[in-house]
């Protein structure tokens, strides 16, 4: 048949129940190499995300740092006293206000700021701090931090692409398995042909939604399309889209106890043949009726 090649070919989408199902019957390849695309598009959204909307930011601040300045003994020792704007943007903000007097905030979606014994990161989640080490030194000034950041910058680039690709992967790898167990004894409740090995692949199928739409969300918002509210429901809502493909995904899967017939036995079909019986010959003449 002209699409007969499609049926053999194996799942090449999971992007819906009857996909996801599919990918159940897979070889583990295939699963890998899917996980391992969308995990290439996803480290590659993020560091696009950072390098595009933090990164100048980053570059600014340092650049309206005073020259002299450093963090010594738990402390930041600098000549700027006053309270005053570093960088700033929607999405990142860095200020100096060494009491934290609070007259250096914006409305950034997260705003760090530099106080004499701790630093600040503000957001909509709250405010997290971080109390400088008695044990260090770092220079705090333009004059240390401007080759630095320019020689640093693209390595941790770097570092981060590879931390998002293989850390997804780790973690899609650890959730399947947790999540095949249920899914497994789910399958005989509701008779459905998958073994344990079959689980943890449906489940690993069933990141892959979710995380397309992670990846539209990021660049959504490095656009300034959606807020930081709307990106951080997308967030949740990833979260059940893959526990509905999951349990769709299970339902989609043909049950256990279906038998494919075999049309070539006739005997189901209530004819009935004997097999010793010999043919009748066609030039014999009719016999006389009773």
């Amino acid at each position: 048949m002209k699409w007969e090649w499609l049926k053999n070919r194996g799942p090449c989408q999971p992007l819906t129940f009857r996909g996801v199902a599919a990918f159940a019957d897979a070889s583990c390849n295939r699963i890998v190499l899917m996980q391992f695309v969308v995990a290439l598009m996803a480290a590659w959204a993020v560091v696009w995300f950072v390098n595009s909307a933090w990164c100048p930011i980053v570059s600014r601040a340092i650049d309206r740092l005073p020259e002299t300045g450093q963090i010594r003994g738990g402390i930041l020792h600098s000549p700027e006293t006053e309270p005053r704007f570093l960088a700033e943007s929607r999405m990142l903000a860095f200020s100096l206000d060494l009491l934290h007097t609070g007259l250096a905030r914006v409305p950034a979606h997260v705003q760090v700021e530099f106080g004499r014994r701790d630093v600040h990161f503000r957001s909509l989640l709250g405010t997290a701090f971080l109390h400088y080490r008695n044990d260090y030194t770092i220079e705090f000034n333009r004059t240390a931090l401007e080759p630095w950041w320019g020689a640093w910058r693209p390595p941790l680039l770097w570092i981060l692409f590879g931390s998002v690709l293989f850390g997804l992967i780790a973690t899609w790898w650890m959730l399947a398995l947790a999540y095949s167990i249920p899914l497994w004894i789910a399958a005989l409740l509701r008779d459905r042909r998958m073994g344990w090995a079959s689980s943890w692949k449906l489940a690993s199928a069933s990141f892959i939604p979710g995380a397309l739409m992670m990846i539209v969300g990021i660049f959504a918002y490095g656009f300034g399309v959606i807020s930081l509210v709307e990106f951080l429901v997308l967030q949740v809502i990833h979260w059940i889209v893959g526990w509905a493909y999951c349990i769709g995904g299970l339902l989609a899967r043909p049950p256990a106890s279906d038998v494919v017939a075999n049309p070539f036995d006739i005997q189901k079909k209530g004819v009935s043949v004997e097999r010793d019986a010999k043919p009748k010959n066609p030039f014999s003449p009719p016999s006389a009726n009773p």
